[in-house]
């Protein structure tokens, strides 16, 4: 029994005797569901990221309470948090007067699927559940157990369109339960008053951890009035205080004065099979007490007692006899439409969700679906993560950003100092004519609002400035705003994951080159020819690439990857930088150049394939697992149509080329893989501590500025820092020794 401190009492009066009226079929008011929006999104979550193509049953909880209104029955509604376990929300949906409806949700995968399913096979699984609950006992023990149900859905998540079915299954008996009188509660208690409403409520409130109890109305009880208990000792209440006196009281969702809802039908069930009921009448019968509430508190007007007799199936003593395994009963249960008929229902989130949202799940589902068969391993969270600098918003930088929009990248700022000519919409796909008209906008700044247009949770940015390079001198009017400019590049790097130097001449990829081999921050460098490309990358030091190196200090030229050979892999060694197959350092390209050698001459189709290959070495680099630089593999020169790997690749989406040279004339593609050249003018290490003012605590920013300024102002300095000078006058004493001397005059 309920503890003393936890009864709610009221006057100690009989029901008496029911009102007569004819004896009639007890019909029940069926479940309606009510699907929240958000219960959609998880599950079209939940679909992408753990279900994939696997459509096994999925636990899910539904939420219902009593009746609290006139003209809406309560539903049984679902929300987000249905996917989650019941102890996890079962405070606050009790707190609420919510009850527990245990459901079982199987997605499938395909629209004819879904119309071809076994739904009556589904149905009879879950009535077998029902069945094995009672006669079991533990749907006495447990009556959420009695509001079991079932739903199969198929998300379209294209169209964002959710098809879903209900099935809410009871057993149909052979013989029907008949409804003898209908009375409020107050009228069958013989009360009216408030205080009995009050009292009545604490009962119910004490009992909200189970949909269904039993009322005991005896004044043999200890407290003189009526009590409430456990719904499994029905039976031995009824042998203490008679049967006439033991009811069986249940929340229920139905509205209607003269139905009871869609769950006292397994109830009944249960109360047939289990129950010894009053025989003294003739009839076998039972009060159910039909409980609503209104305005928070349980209505006495409202809630109903529903006068029944049960048909005989078998008793109390012979339910040991039942198979739990053989359900004798067929089943029914299957939600009709709003058109009132047999069929399913549809969820068109698509007009409703907010624009962006469904831009960012529709961008999202290609990758997601990668997931699903080919690429388990995918990191996307790592890559809409990664923050990227593209240096140069031209046709390599508009290329490269929409391969890696595409790719789910999030964080983009672009680095230009141009603006929009009328010459660049045609090839240049993030700007259109109006960019074009007063002017021109900034490159830097039209790029980014370009990508905010086309995906409006993209953050995107736009840096309009110049990028100081070796052979353009600096005045000293110019030489705050360009050391400006280099801290601001500095800046830029240090707040970015990954560089992409996207420039149209050789010297302005010198400084960005020059400050990621400094701050080890990944370089990729992509450059066109008329029909030939270049894509490679750099900045951190490798540990699964090993080359030999020379004894001693000596230092050589490296040859050219075309001639190189492949060295057997010995020790580490950092990959090379762009201008490490280099002897000259960087000077003004664009002196003394004709219009066609001034502008950037090129087949329309080289930027995107050089673009996306870009794109493509950063987000397999991403996903090495290793410490260090990814592993570059051991052959030089190889083509990358031909060319076979003796070792396991080292990332799921395959190797990572340190270089990719390509060819569009002779549609071939060469793989080359090149050390670190200790001279190089932009990674060497006497360049980079140049650059930093020194090494240690010995860094001075003054040494600093002095080496930038040398630098800008003429490109031999970097060949006298790095020692290129001395290796091109050996060079030349190798050629004049050589030389062919019949025509000399001595």
């Amino acid at each position: 029994p309920v503890p003393a401190s936890a009864r709610a009492m009221a006057s100690p009066v009989s029901p008496g005797d029911p009102p007569s009226s004819p004896d009639q079929v007890l019909k029940f008011e069926p479940w309606q569901s009510a699907v929240d929006p958000t219960f959609w999104a998880e599950l079209a979550r939940r679909k992408l990221d753990n279900f994939g193509l696997r459509e096994d049953p999925v636990p899910i909880d539904g939420l219902f309470a009593c009746s609290m209104h006139a003209e809406v029955s309560s539903p049984v509604a679902l929300d987000k948090r249905s996917f989650e376990t019941w102890t996890s929300v079962a405070n606050d949906a009790l707190a609420t007067g919510q009850q527990r409806a245990p459901g079982t949700l199987r997605n499938v995968n395909t629209f004819e699927r879904f119309k071809e399913y076994d739904r009556g096979a589904m149905l009879d699984e879950s009535a077998d559940a029902v069945w094995r609950a009672v006669v079991s006992g533990d749907a006495a023990r447990d009556p959420h157990l009695l509001n079991q149900f079932h739903v199969l859905t198929f998300a379209d998540l294209k169209k964002w369109h959710f098809t879903y079915w209900f099935a809410f299954p009871t057993l149909k008996l052979p013989e029907a339960v008949r409804v003898v009188a209908t009375q409020a509660l107050g009228t069958f208690l013989g009360f009216q008053e408030d205080p009995v409403e009050t009292s009545f409520t604490k009962f119910e409130q004490h009992a909200c951890d189970a949909f269904a109890w039993c009322v005991v109305t005896s004044e043999n009880t200890p407290q003189k009035g009526f009590m409430s208990f456990p719904l499994h000792e029905f039976n031995s209440l009824a042998s203490e205080y008679g049967p006439e006196n033991v009811h069986v009281a249940f929340m229920d969702s139905s509205r209607n004065p003269d139905h009871p809802g869609w769950s006292a039908r397994n109830l009944l069930l249960l109360a047939s099979l289990t129950f010894d009921v009053d025989k003294k009448k003739g009839p076998r019968s039972l009060n159910l007490i039909a409980t609503r509430k209104r305005n928070g508190k349980v209505s006495l007007r409202h809630s109903m007692v529903f006068h029944v007799t049960l048909p005989t199936i078998a008793v109390g003593g012979e339910l040991h006899k039942l198979d739990p395994e053989k359900r004798p009963f067929p089943a029914v249960g299957w939600e009709l439409n709003p058109k009132g008929r047999a069929g399913p229902r549809r969820a068109d989130l698509g007009e409703s969700m907010d624009p962006t949202r469904l831009a960012v799940a529709a961008a999202e589902l290609n990758l997601k679906l990668m997931r699903w068969r080919l690429l388990p391993e995918l990191d996307l969270a790592k890559i809409s993560k990664t923050k990227c600098l593209l240096i140069g918003a031209g046709t390599l930088g508009c290329s490269v950003a929409r391969c890696l929009l595409g790719w789910g990248v999030r964080e983009f700022t672009f680095v230009d100092n141009g603006k929009v000519s009328f010459s660049n919409p045609v090839r240049q796909s993030l700007f259109e004519f109006s960019d074009c008209l007063a002017g021109g906008k900034p490159k830097a700044t039209a790029a980014a609002d370009a990508l905010a247009r086309i995906f409006p949770s993209v953050n995107a940015t736009g840096v309009d400035m110049s990028i100081p390079m070796p052979g353009h001198p600096v005045s000293p009017n110019e030489t705050e705003k360009v050391l400006r400019d280099v801290a601001t590049l500095e800046k830029l790097i240090a707040e970015h994951d990954v560089v992409f130097c996207l420039t149209d001449t050789r010297e302005s990829r010198w400084l960005p080159t020059l400050i990621a081999s400094a701050t080890d921050t990944l370089l990729i460098n992509c450059a066109l020819g008329f029909d030939s490309y270049l894509v490679m990358r750099h900045g951190r030091f490798g540990v699964g690439d090993e080359k030999n190196i020379d004894d001693g200090d000596k230092e050589t030229v490296p040859s050219l990857p075309e001639t190189a050979a492949s060295p057997e892999p010995s020790c580490p060694e950092k990959l090379g930088c762009y201008f490490c197959n280099d002897v000259m350092a960087p000077g003004n390209s664009t002196n003394d150049r004709t219009l066609d050698q001034q502008c950037t001459v090129t087949r329309p189709g080289l930027a995107p394939i050089a673009g996306a290959l870009a794109a493509e070495m950063l987000v397999a680099t991403l996903h090495w697992a290793g410490s260090g630089d990814v592993p570059a593999g051991n052959e030089t020169g190889s083509q990358a149509n031909s060319h076979q790997q003796s070792t396991t690749p080292p990332t799921c989406l395959g190797y990572v080329p340190h270089q990719i040279r390509g060819n569009l004339s002779t549609h071939t593609q060469l793989l080359f893989n090149a050390p670190a050249f200790g001279k190089c003018t932009a990674c060497s290490d006497v360049v980079v501590n140049l650059f930093r003012g020194g090494q240690g605590d010995d860094r001075n920013e003054k040494r600093k500025t002095e080496f930038l300024l040398a630098a800008f102002a003429d490109p031999t300095f970097l060949e006298d820092k790095t020692g290129l000078t001395k290796v091109h006058e050996d060079a030349d004493a190798v050629e004049w020794l050589h030389s062919d001397d019949e025509l000399d005059d001595f």
